[in-house]
């Protein structure tokens, strides 16, 4: 029989922080800004929230959640910027799309 975990009471977010569910960005976020991504991004890293939970709460697609984590695992916090996050954003619809046809 397979033991359910509970989420943790907080995760260590971007700025070195101690992130809980309560300081989780306010839903409906006005601005998606660079560090309040990374946040959740964090949160669905240590498991404080699922993949599921995240995109429901926030209403993101899962891709683009997927985009975030690779923009942060390619540049950093700094990834997240807008301009930076669109690039990966083709490099990947670039690279998929030519992985599928070969």
């Amino acid at each position: 029989m397979a033991m359910e975990h509970s989420p943790p009471a907080f995760v260590i977010g971007p700025q070195g922080t101690p992130i809980t569910l309560n300081s989780l960005p306010a839903v409906p976020v006005r601005r998606w800004v660079a560090l309040r991504k990374a946040e959740i991004v964090a949160a669905v890293h240590g498991g404080l929230l699922s993949t599921e939970q995240a995109c429901a709460m926030y209403g993101i697609d899962p891709e683009e959640l997927e985009t975030w984590r690779t923009a942060i695992g390619s540049l950093g916090v700094k990834g997240l910027f807008r301009k930076n996050v669109d690039l990966v954003k083709k490099f990947n619809a670039r690279f998929c799309h030519s992985a599928i046809n070969t």
